[in-house]
């Protein structure tokens, strides 16, 4: 099972407000702290969409700290109004890297803003998880967050699959709620053998958790020895 094992100095200092998103415009984001990548993720005024939680945001920033300040290649599915979006922009421009976001329905509001902080630049953007381009270099981080039925989740770790390796990051958001992500979460593991690495601990959102795939293809069948849930318990 998880144990939260640290909780970084800057998480402290953040207070859980919501402030309009152009009090970002022209920020210094190359010497910007944690509490403010945070709190601009969570710039949400101008949107009705709340995006993941504060613990949320905490859990992946904790996934991404085993990186240390070495670029990601990130890749996300499921962008909506772009509070882990915006996380994965502030932090590649600090510490370089790219992202490739895929979202069927770009929310116009989401994309001006964007587009007004100058941030935009920073996406490649595609629509279809599943069937659009990806340019097949390995990928640092990758991120499940689009629909959240079986099909969609197991759907999108098997397409990226091929461009993961041992030490990729991969995370799942509402895990807690979707009943297809933890049958997904289910299959993956008997395919490759995933060790947990940060999740979020709080009851305010939808649940969130991050693996280490430690190796592909798992020939070990650990059913043999457990039964039923045992065996998916993390």
């Amino acid at each position: 099972m998880y144990e939260r094992k640290y909780i970084t100095m800057e998480m402290d200092k953040i207070k859980e407000e919501n402030f309009e998103i152009m009090r970002y415009k022209d920020f210094d984001w190359k010497n910007a702290s944690v509490e403010d990548w945070l709190q601009f993720c969570k710039a949400n005024k101008e949107f009705i969409e709340p995006g993941i939680s504060y613990d949320e945001l905490r859990a992946l920033h904790e996934a991404t700290e085993f990186f240390g300040h070495k670029p990601m290649r990130v890749v996300e599915t499921g962008q909506c109004f772009g509070t882990t979006t915006r996380y994965f922009i502030v932090r590649n421009i600090k510490y370089g890297g790219d992202l490739y976001s895929y979202e069927v329905k770009v929310r116009d509001l989401f994309k001006e803003y964007m587009e007004k902080l100058d941030l935009w630049k920073y996406i490649t953007l595609r629509k279809n998880s599943v069937k659009d381009e990806y340019d097949g270099k390995r990928i640092d981080f990758l991120f499940i967050d689009s629909e959240h039925a079986l099909q969609d989740a197991l759907g999108e770790y098997m397409r990226f699959r091929p461009f993961i390796y041992e030490s990729t990051i991969i995370g799942f958001h509402d895990c807690d709620i979707c009943p297809g992500v933890g049958k997904a979460l289910q299959f993956i593991n008997e395919v490759d053998l995933l060790k947990l690495i940060s999740r979020s601990t709080d009851k305010l959102g939808a649940g969130v958790m991050f693996f280490k795939r430690i190796k592909a293809g798992r020939t070990d069948r650990p059913w043999q020895k457990q039964k039923g849930r045992e065996l998916y318990e993390f």
